[in-house]
């Protein structure tokens, strides 16, 4: 199963400009570009994450830059 990026926005609650940052500073996102679907379930799970440590912890996006792979690979 592969969602669009419209998809995976309206899963995770979040704006295209979101998304658009998001693909800019965290290489699991990259190179996603477009209207296909490309994401899949396991993405789902890094960018909630992704939005959960900035929301409530209110860390920086840009801080999960180097780790964001390594949390693809285990979601």
């Amino acid at each position: 199963m592969k969602l669009t990026p419209a998809q995976f926005r309206d899963v995770l609650g979040i704006s295209q400009e979101t998304l658009r940052h998001w693909r800019k500073v965290l290489p699991i996102f990259a190179g996603r570009a477009g209207y296909a679907p490309v994401f899949r379930p396991g993405d789902i799970v890094a960018g909630a994450v992704v939005k959960l440590l900035k929301d409530r912890w209110g860390i920086s996006v840009s801080a999960f830059a180097e780790q964001s792979n390594a949390l693809g690979r285990v979601c």
